[in-house]
């Protein structure tokens, strides 16, 4: 990378431009959909700054040096008059560099060209051209970076042996030919994947000689690569981000059929910059989670959240209300939450880890279902049915007892026997939720709901003992 101090010439003279709007590009021209391997083609790079005069470029161009070499780099047209350093490129590294200046009182304009590439098709592949660094310096005096987008493009390298020119237009005479179905394996039409590998195929019609395909950007893409005999299948490997279109005819007798397009879309690039936090809503009555992540390009869908490594939500992007999801009837204590933020293609982001401490208060007095609810919780409800259940056997026993105190002596000691087993049992149930929820204590605070349970559990448990051994002082005196 130059210095700022290297760049800004001392002896320019700088016009005075407004501040207001700081935006420069660094593109290339779009190339056609396809080359044949062995030929040679032109790319050339613009910038683009059509609010703020710049007066100074730099770049580092990527290429994959395996499927291209550069043959030669032509100035002819730039509107750089200087050079800082003469543009350069390296075939065994697979990079061409450039900087160059425009004279006060600059560029301004959408599409200015800066250089003109001849690369030599090697080996048949998709090809991806990037920026790997880049700088727009506005003509401000100051050398401000205004770059704000560097934007590259793909193309195919093809097989030479199946590449002809193909005609824009069907062959004058002709009929059209009806479209063929595209099917895909691997990709759902019109929806985002995170897999850059693709599949397509079709239905050869009778009497075809040869299939065209191509993959562009545009919705106007010619199908220019020829296969004869014709083939049913083609697989893609690499392919860049970004939405695409798989395209496709045929041809019967001299003649093309119409083109099928398959639109298909790839985003390989998990969310950034996830943010979580509590914030209190309705003055202070209710906590609500605030949601927020970045995805440039199919962007976020959904938030999963999952509370102390148990309980588990997916929150759609589109349902939260101001940013936000309301967090209704979570338990009283510690909470440690884990979220994640998804987009369109299922990629997703690092894990953003947020502890929240609910008090005692009206948040947590009333039961009722909540994804905060561990599983354990569940068990207490449950707890709370047998429980009053078992209130309920312990009453019908006890008027089953009034009534056997009429029986004789005999009777009476097989009744208490067999009541004895049943306490027993109950005892058993009763102390096994007892420890479920001092086990639950270990770990949190108890809600009060469940502090109120226990209390009951526990006396519910002395009662049962206390009939126990009552029963058994009976037998002993009979």
């Amino acid at each position: 990378m130059v210095k700022i101090y290297k760049i800004i010439l001392p002896f320019f003279l700088i016009g005075l431009v407004p501040l207001s709007a700081l935006a420069a590009t660094l593109s290339f021209s779009q190339p056609a959909d396809s080359y044949a391997v062995g030929s040679t083609f032109s790319v050339s790079i613009y910038t683009g700054s059509s609010d703020q005069a710049m007066n100074t470029a730099v770049g580092v161009i990527s290429f994959p040096r395996d499927k291209l070499e550069v043959v030669s780099l032509s100035k002819t047209g730039s509107i750089f008059s200087m050079w800082i350093k003469e543009p350069s490129f390296s075939n065994s590294a697979g990079a061409i560099s450039f900087e160059g200046t425009v004279l006060n009182p600059g560029y301004t304009g959408t599409r200015g060209k800066i250089l003109t590439i001849t690369f030599k098709a090697k080996t048949a592949g998709l090809v991806d051209l990037s920026f790997s660094s880049g700088l727009v310096l506005a003509n401000d005096g100051l050398g401000t970076n205004i770059l704000t987008s560097q934007n590259g493009t793909s193309f195919i390298i093809s097989p030479t042996e199946s590449v002809t020119s193909a005609p824009k237009q069907l062959t004058e005479g002709c009929e059209a030919l009806p479209k063929i179905d595209i099917v895909s394996s691997t990709n759902q039409p019109d929806t985002w994947v995170s897999n850059r590998g693709s599949s397509f195929s079709w239905i050869i019609p009778a009497g075809a000689i040869a299939i065209q395909t191509s993959l562009s950007a545009r919705t106007d893409s010619v199908p220019s690569v020829n296969y004869v005999p014709p083939i049913s299948k083609k697989d893609l490997i690499n392919t860049p981000d970004g939405i695409w279109y798989f395209n496709l005819r045929y041809k019967i007798d001299g003649c093309w059929s119409d083109i099928s397009r398959y639109n298909f879309k790839i985003d390989t690039v998990a969310p950034i910059d996830l943010q979580a936090k509590i914030v209190e809503i309705d003055n202070g009555k209710k906590l609500a989670l605030e949601l927020s992540a970045k995805d440039a390009l199919s962007g976020v869908d959904q938030y999963e959240i999952v509370a102390d490594d148990k309980d588990r939500i997916i929150v759609l992007a589109k349902d939260l209300v101001n940013g936000q999801y309301l967090l209704n009837n979570i338990p009283a204590g510690g909470h440690n939450l884990k979220i994640r933020a998804f987009d369109l293609a299922g990629n997703s982001s690092q894990e953003f880890s947020l502890v929240v401490n609910i008090p005692l208060s009206e948040l947590s007095r009333t039961i009722s279902p909540s994804i905060f609810q561990t599983l354990l919780n569940k068990e207490v409800l449950r707890t709370v049915l047998l429980a009053i259940i078992i209130l309920g056997i312990l009453i019908l026993l006890y008027c089953l007892l009034s009534k056997k105190q009429l029986t004789g002596k005999k009777s009476q000691t097989k009744v208490d026997i067999g009541d004895i087993a049943v306490f027993s049992l109950m005892e058993n149930d009763l102390r096994k939720y007892i420890k479920a929820l001092k086990k639950a204590k270990e770990k949190r605070s108890l809600s009060d709901e469940e502090v109120v349970i226990l209390k009951g559990l526990k006396k519910d448990l002395n009662d049962v003992e206390d009939l126990i051994t009552k029963e058994i002082k009976d037998i002993e005196k009979s």
